[in-house]
């Protein structure tokens, strides 16, 4: 692959790390993230439920999902607090793509709308 003097190739091999992720999977990075932000945030305890069209929603209360945590980076907050989860930045995107490859939509809304998870039109 030719790339010009200032670009870098990085390779995250996605399709064979994730390659035997299932939805299951990404739904654990996902509640883990939840659960890392009522840790950090002190708010209230996160909610797992099912709607009436059969989408499950994962509900934390903290803060707003930012540009900033989907960068590959290690999370300085997170590092600094020994009880949480997730420290390196890479469930997330690792969900976020499983939820692609299995041909699953994922939303994450504002507090008054929540996060959900169902199958692509």
């Amino acid at each position: 692959m030719k790339t010009s003097d200032t670009t870098k190739v990085f390779d995250l091999n996605i399709e064979t790390i994730l390659e035997n992720w299932e939805i299951h999977h990404a739904i654990r990075e996902v509640i883990a993230n939840a659960i890392d932000e009522q840790m950090l945030t002190g708010t209230m305890d996160i909610d797992i439920l099912k709607d009436s069209y059969s989408r499950w929603h994962i509900l934390d209360f903290g803060r707003e999902l930012q540009y900033e945590h989907l960068k590959q980076k290690e999370n300085d907050e997170k590092l600094r607090n020994p009880h949480t989860i997730g420290k390196f930045g890479i469930g997330l995107k690792d969900a976020l793509a499983t939820f692609e490859r299995h041909n699953k939509r994922y939303s994450k809304e504002s507090r008054e709308r929540p996060q959900g998870l169902c199958e692509r039109p």
